[in-house]
């Protein structure tokens, strides 16, 4: 990850996962997820959602398992 030194890292971290949900959300990226007529592409937008699904909720847990406080030692 880029290091900032004026904006913590669990806040640019949580601005970044804001984006991608913000952009997953759409409208028009729902009906072409949802409402695909070619059953192949049908198949391939549900795989695809399914996949960023189970990348986003390891993400939040790496999140929250890692993003406590540093020990030092």
């Amino acid at each position: 990850m880029l290091e900032v030194t004026a904006v913590p890292a669990l806040r640019a971290r949580l601005w970044v996962k804001l984006i991608e949900i913000v952009l997953q959300l759409r409208p028009k990226a729902l009906y072409r997820c949802c409402f695909q007529p070619d059953p192949r592409l049908n198949h391939a937008m549900r795989w695809y959602t399914r996949m960023g699904r189970r990348v986003a909720l390891s993400e939040l847990a790496d999140l929250l398992w890692c993003a406590g406080p540093r020990r030092a030692g």
